[in-house]
C-alpha cells in the first residue's frame, strides 16, 4: 500500500472530517487498495482484502500445526511446556479428532463456562473490542463430529466450556502464536 497514491478530493476531506466527529465505527474507502477505518478511540488505514489474502479453512491433525494468516495454531499431546493463559488451551480432544481452523461464519456460536446457553461468536468479538476488520483474522478451532460442527476455541480469547480438560492423563493442548 502506497498512501501517496490515493487522490485527494473535497469530497473525501468532508468524509473524513465527519467521521472524527461521530461515536462508533466508521470506514471511507480511499481507494481500490485503501481504507481509513475509525474504530473507539482509533483511527488508521488498512489495507483491502484481496480473494487471495483470505484464509478459508484449515485441517489441523492431532499432533499438527497449521499457518493460519498471521497466525501459528498447533496441537500437541501431553503437557511438556505448558504454562496456561489465553494463547494455550489443554482439552479433552483426543489424537484422532478432527479438527479444523477457519474464520467466523455468521451464525456462529460457542458455549462458555458458566452459561446455560450458546453466546454468538459475534457478540463475543464486539464485547472484546475486536475491530471488524481484525475479526476475519481470528482462527477458530472446530471440532468436527459426525452430524455437527462444534467451535472449541476462539484462539486468544475464549475457550468452550465443553472441551475444558481437567485429567491427569494425556491431553491436547492447543497453542496459538504469532507467526
Amino acid at each position: 500500500m502506497n498512501i501517496n497514491n490515493v487522490k485527494v478530493s473535497r469530497n473525501k476531506i468532508e468524509n473524513i472530517s465527519n467521521i472524527l466527529e461521530t461515536g462508533g465505527t466508521k470506514k471511507i474507502k480511499l481507494d481500490k487498495y485503501c481504507t481509513l477505518v475509525k474504530e473507539y478511540d482509533k483511527i488508521y488505514l488498512s489495507v483491502n482484502k484481496t480473494e487471495k489474502n483470505q484464509v478459508k479453512e484449515l485441517v489441523l491433525n492431532i499432533p499438527g500445526k497449521v499457518v493460519f494468516g498471521e497466525y501459528i495454531v498447533e496441537a500437541t499431546l501431553g503437557e511438556e511446556n505448558f504454562k496456561g493463559g489465553e494463547q494455550e488451551f489443554k482439552t479433552n480432544l483426543k489424537k484422532d479428532d478432527k479438527l479444523l481452523v477457519r474464520s467466523r461464519i455468521s451464525g456462529d456460536v460457542i458455549f462458555l463456562k458458566g452459561m446455560e446457553t450458546s453466546k454468538k461468536v459475534k457478540d463475543i468479538f464486539v464485547n472484546s473490542k475486536i475491530p471488524k476488520d481484525k475479526r476475519e483474522g481470528i482462527p477458530i478451532v472446530v471440532h468436527q463430529k459426525e452430524n455437527s460442527n462444534e467451535i472449541v476455541w476462539l484462539c486468544g480469547i475464549r475457550k468452550s466450556k465443553n472441551y475444558f480438560s481437567n485429567s491427569k492423563e494425556e491431553s491436547v493442548v492447543l497453542k496459538i502464536r504469532r507467526n
